[in-house]
């Protein structure tokens, strides 16, 4: 069977718990597996032993330009550009149709797939699956009910209103009918046939039911074969962790990991707050440094397979 794995070119995007270790499994399997990306994916999927084909596009906005100083915004005009920042990186209009030109030329050269397992934010996926008329999976997200239009705040309604409308025009250019997306006011990348979870229900908490086409998989860490780093050896092993980031885009976003802390630590936990790579200066840590609880630990990157075993002990 040949099954395509599409990411953005940003080794989370080659995770989201197991994503890059499914591949790894169904190629040992004897699955004909092809990993599709950017360049800066080679070398990790490569390494496990996974094809690469490199596409010039992806349609994921990265890096995303540099976040404005929003302490001149009101707290509404910050959140919609919070938001909307999200959204162009995800379903950008000028970046999916080169992503689409490119993985598509793709299947013209190589043959189409039988399967495409999608990043779950990939939007330039799902338009291929459908215009190649091919199953599609989504790796690392849950399949959720739609959300009830009246319970959506003013905010995210306008952004609604904004998501639907790139859809819209994105159906008509491309002469689709966005069948893998979501229906209701806060579209996704949705598959019919299979959603896999990397961790377990209880992981998300509080969030709509799960379609059935949701699998979870996840909820057991392996443990790590190299031993802890040392600041995560130096916390006492029954010490109860908060694990607060905002993956590789929104990194600049102080005012959130600053909260975020706060209400770990008024909540027993002690908050680890991960910036990710993209560099920030140091007068603006030093800032939120100081709006962080005793204790808390400043990462500019993290051991993922060191710290989730921690942090799932407590789901």
């Amino acid at each position: 069977m040949t099954i395509w794995f599409i990411s953005a070119p940003l080794p989370g995007h080659a995770d989201w718990g197991g994503m890059l270790r499914t591949a790894r499994a169904l190629a040992r399997r004897g699955e004909d597996v092809l990993w599709v990306s950017g360049a800066p994916l080679r070398g990790l999927v490569e390494a496990a032993g996974i094809a690469f084909a490199e596409v010039a596009e992806t349609g994921w906005r990265w890096p995303p330009p540099p976040l404005p100083d929003v302490r001149a915004m009101n707290p509404v005009e910050a959140m919609f550009l919070r938001y909307r920042r999200a959204l162009d990186t995800w379903l950008n209009e000028d970046l999916i149709p080169p992503a689409f030109e490119a993985i598509t030329g793709l299947a013209s050269q190589r043959g189409a797939p039988e399967i495409i397992v999608t990043d779950p934010f990939l939007s330039a996926a799902a338009f291929v699956a459908e215009a190649l008329d091919v199953r599609l999976a989504v790796a690392g997200w849950p399949a959720g009910a739609p959300l009830d239009e009246s319970h959506l705040h003013a905010i995210q309604a306008d952004l609604s209103r904004l998501s639907l409308e790139r859809i819209a025009r994105f159906k008509e250019s491309f002469g689709l009918q966005a069948r893998y997306f979501s229906d209701g006011p806060a579209p996704a990348v949705q598959s019919d046939r299979l959603h896999l979870s990397y961790f377990s229900p209880g992981w998300y908490a509080g969030d709509p039911p799960f379609l059935p086409q949701t699998h979870f998989v996840g909820g057991a860490p392996e443990a790590p074969a190299m031993p802890p780093p040392g600041w995560l050896a130096d916390i006492p092993a029954g010490t109860p962790l908060a694990m607060i980031t905002l993956g590789s885009v929104f990194t600049g976003d102080l005012g959130f990991f600053a909260w975020a802390a706060q209400a770990a630590a008024r909540a027993g936990l002690l908050p680890l707050v991960v910036l990710g790579p993209n560099p920030i200066p140091p007068d603006e840590k030093a800032k939120l440094v100081a709006a962080l609880p005793a204790g808390t630990r400043l990462l500019p990157w993290v051991d993922y397979d060191h710290v989730f075993p921690r942090l799932s002990a407590l789901v």
